[in-house]
């Protein structure tokens, strides 16, 4: 499984584990326009199983 799939599999993990509409990374928040950022609530940062690097997650 390629990393951007395994992310959005443990994204999707973890929205239903926070109770949210929307989780999103800290990559894809920053490509977000504007007038959604200020809707964006950040969660967490989490270590995401299968990767060695931090996620830090938002959501909506």
């Amino acid at each position: 499984m390629g990393d951007t799939v395994n992310v959005a599999t443990r994204l999707e993990e973890m929205n239903k584990e926070l109770g949210t509409r929307l989780a999103l990374s800290e990559d894809v928040r920053q490509r977000c326009p504007n007038e959604l950022v200020h809707d964006l609530m950040y969660c967490d940062l989490r270590t995401v199983r299968g990767r060695q690097i931090l996620l830090r997650v938002h959501a909506l």
